[in-house]
């Protein structure tokens, strides 16, 4: 049976693990943490790049819409790029309102990659 067809199941008391799962020299079961030893990002660096690139953007965006939409004030959501756009300004460059935008998107993009590698590269609790 294919691994994306079979998911976790329960018969009998007993979890059954997709074949994938199954140690095929000795043909044994394994426990959950043996099989979550492996995890995906751990053995593919795509799915961290697709993580960083594609899903921390998203978040970041969608964390700035449900922080607003739940009634922050914008000032304290983007206070960061408030920061950053009054000091350029005290520098003297002109700075369009975009880029105190973009620097709090960015800050709660670095904070979301921050707390998704942190949580991929955390030991592991291992039963050997």
């Amino acid at each position: 049976m294919s691994p994306h067809l079979l998911e976790y199941t329960k018969v009998q008391g007993e979890l059954l693990w997709p074949e994938h799962h199954l140690d095929q020299r000795h043909h044994q079961r394994m426990t959950p943490v043996v099989a979550l030893r492996g995890m995906p990002s751990r053995e593919r660096p795509f799915y961290r790049v697709v993580f960083v690139c594609v899903l921390a953007p998203v978040a970041a965006a969608v964390v700035v819409s449900v922080l607003l939409l739940f009634g922050v004030s914008p000032h304290a959501v983007f206070y960061i790029g408030f920061a950053l756009r009054s000091w350029l300004t005290y520098l003297g460059t002109p700075v369009p309102n975009a880029v105190g935008v973009i620097a709090a998107v960015s800050f709660w993009w670095v904070v979301i990659v921050a707390i998704g590698l942190l949580w991929d590269w955390r030991p592991r609790r291992t039963t050997d």
